[in-house]
């Protein structure tokens, strides 16, 4: 090496060792040696952003009522998706020979306790609401096709609301057993 070059070399360690932007490796050189940074420039940003993280066990963050109500919405939401699902002709469930275990009310908390995971909402409270939001429709569902079976008609097939106001009554809670097999 020449003067210049290991002059160069020096001060770009010096550089190194004082930390700063672009400075967050650990150098190593020679067989034994290794120089560890200073805490610095792109470090600190990163540990301050990490702390912020949902899955942080640092991050205080209070309980959020708005999580609650968007536990209880998605539950509410996955019981009539599970159905549709369910009912849908390319879905084709006479092709089973076994019932699906649950039923729509099976795949509806499913189907809310996955959703509430995959947003972030995985406190237990919140995975508790989805669940009793998913509860909360399928009991009452059949108000709702009741209420407005025109509209109803439009999403679900009609044989099936046919159904479900000739065995229903409007105003009153199905027992959760009657979602159990389809």
């Amino acid at each position: 090496m020449t003067q210049d070059q290991k002059a160069a070399f020096a001060a770009r360690m010096e550089r190194i060792q004082k930390g700063g932007v672009n400075t967050n490796r650990t150098i190593f050189f020679g067989m034994d040696e290794a120089v560890p940074l200073p805490k610095g420039g792109v470090r600190k940003a990163v540990e301050k952003r990490a702390a912020k993280a949902p899955w942080s066990k640092k991050a205080k963050r209070p309980g959020s009522v708005k999580g609650l109500v968007l536990a209880l919405i998605l539950g509410v939401l996955a019981f009539p998706a599970a159905l549709l699902l369910m009912l849908h002709p390319a879905v084709d469930l006479t092709a089973l020979n076994a019932p699906l275990p649950g039923g729509p009310l099976g795949a509806g908390l499913a189907l809310a306790l996955v959703t509430s995971f995959i947003l972030g909402l995985r406190r237990p409270v919140t995975l508790m609401a989805a669940a009793c939001g998913t509860l909360a429709m399928a009991t009452g569902f059949h108000n709702l096709v009741h209420a407005a079976p025109d509209l109803v008609a439009q999403v679900f097939p009609q044989d099936w609301v046919n159904t479900t106001l000739a065995q229903t009554k409007m105003g009153t809670l199905l027992p959760l057993t009657d979602f159990l097999t389809l």
